[in-house]
């Protein structure tokens, strides 16, 4: 059996799809910030919100539903619906204290990296 995600908005592949999730990508922006109140950062198609540790949760449930609303049910999937502090984005690892921000490599990431390394110099 096969997993399959539907959108209601662009398909994957085509040029021009890249420059729709752009577009896509700002007007979730702009409603996420102009209707829920919320301050947004983007990378492409992850968003990126400062809540306070209070109203996170509440937050992040009233943007993916927003979304869901949007895009479609399976729009958004609950791993990406993450929190907390450290915080792994785009296979960064943020950790922040007062009066210090350190970032390093997911280990996951790092492991499956170093493998590719030894399996390129393996086979050179």
């Amino acid at each position: 059996m096969f997993d399959v995600k539907g959108h209601h908005a662009l398909c994957f592949g085509a040029t021009a799809s890249v420059y729709g999730w752009d577009r896509l990508g700002n007007m979730l922006s702009h409603v996420i910030t102009a209707l829920l109140r919320i301050p947004v950062g983007r990378w492409v198609n992850d968003f990126f919100f400062t809540e306070p540790s209070d109203s996170v949760e509440h937050a992040k449930l009233c943007v993916a539903r927003m979304i869901r609303l949007i895009l479609g049910d399976d729009s958004i999937e609950d791993s990406k619906l993450q929190h907390g502090n450290p915080l792994t984005v785009l296979w960064l690892r943020f950790h922040l204290s007062p009066g210090t921000a350190k970032v390093t490599v997911d280990p996951e990431k790092a492991e499956r990296w170093a493998d590719q390394l030894e399996h390129c110099l393996k086979h050179m």
